[in-house]
């Protein structure tokens, strides 16, 4: 019984093996998201010292949004997209069902092997096809999994820079149509600076005022929001 608890795919040491590579892979896709999105403000984010759990957080939000737009795309309809998920979560319990009565379906493709050894025809016919599929199949298949990967993760810093561009061109200097969220920071000597909220640490709070960045030292400080209308 233990040893087949071991085998198991859903168990404790996978599910800690998968998080652990996760979260890297998150963290740098949200460090590059935010390095776009400040290099177009001239900033960067070891000088604003973002803290690890907000890069973790916009890397949540640009991976599930990327993957929303991917999937819209691809099917064009929310109808399409749910008929593909409902085909999903059919392929998960075959797979599930697999898992959990894999040494029956074992022992069948066992038989099955066993069968298909006594055929000459296969042995003679099928088998170097088989081989030449997944010498060339294979590797194919990783190299492009490989090249999807890299591809969606530096994608994450033009996604940052473009958000950017757009935030600055939507500004309006806090007029009532701009589609940004105005803030408005006061400062205990009295000075009051108003703009976007482009980044906000322990340390600094940065806001860009429709002309330049400014930032002020997040030390007792008042800030005012204007909601969105």
């Amino acid at each position: 019984m233990p040893e087949k608890d071991s085998r198991h795919f859903f168990n404790l040491t996978n599910i800690a093996a998968v998080v652990s590579l996760s979260v890297p892979l998150l963290y740098i896709i949200g460090h590059l998201y935010f390095q776009g999105y400040l290099s177009v403000y001239n900033q960067s984010v070891d000088s604003l010292s973002l803290p690890f759990e907000s890069i973790l957080m916009k890397s949540f939000y640009v991976t599930s949004g990327a993957v929303i737009n991917l999937l819209e795309a691809a099917f064009g309809s929310f109808k399409s997209l749910l008929i593909w998920g409902g085909f999903l979560f059919l392929y998960s319990a075959v797979l599930m069902y697999l898992e959990k009565h894999s040494d029956s379906v074992k022992k069948k493709i066992a038989e099955k092997k066993q069968h298909f050894r006594g055929s000459r025809l296969f042995r003679y016919a099928f088998l170097p096809t088989v081989v030449a599929l997944l010498a060339v199949g294979i590797p194919v298949f990783v190299a492009a999994v490989l090249f999807v990967l890299f591809a969606f993760i530096w994608s994450s810093h033009s996604y940052g820079a473009k958000f950017a561009k757009e935030e600055i061109a939507d500004f309006a200097y806090c007029n009532a149509e701009q589609k940004a969220v105005c803030t408005t920071v006061h400062e205990p000597s009295g000075q009051s600076t108003q703009g976007v909220l482009i980044a906000s640490t322990d340390k600094f709070v940065a806001l860009y005022t429709g002309q330049k960045v400014v930032l002020i030292s997040n030390q007792n400080l008042k800030i005012e929001t204007q909601p969105k209308k």
